[in-house]
């Protein structure tokens, strides 16, 4: 699932992207109750998340594939994105999280 405020810069189409992705928009005018949780977490997870992004496409450009950086950007996708936040950037998250609750929900 995929949540994602309604900002005119989001394509309404989103769901067209994968069949796997079910991508659920926020109701109108609630941004500005969730807004001060983007001084934290949120931004702490942009952070990781863009620092991810840009290895890979450091790492892709490197090899000798031949790859540009245009290229690697013009296959980068919605699916991928996911992807890349499902198997990198919720592993810390996830272990400090189990740091931190009880042995019972471990």
């Amino acid at each position: 699932m995929l949540i994602v405020d309604n900002a005119p810069g989001h394509p309404a189409h989103l769901d067209d992207f994968h069949p796997n992705v079910k991508v659920v928009f926020l109701p109108p005018n609630t941004t500005s109750i969730l807004q001060p949780m983007d001084q934290g977490v949120i931004a702490n997870f942009k952070a990781y998340y863009l620092r991810r992004t840009f290895a890979q496409a450091v790492e892709a450009t490197d090899r000798e594939s031949g790859k540009t950086l245009r290229d690697f950007w013009k296959s980068y996708n919605i699916y991928q994105a996911i992807i890349n936040i499902i198997h990198d950037a919720l592993r810390p998250v996830a272990s400090l999280c189990r740091m931190r609750l009880p042995l019972t929900f471990l």
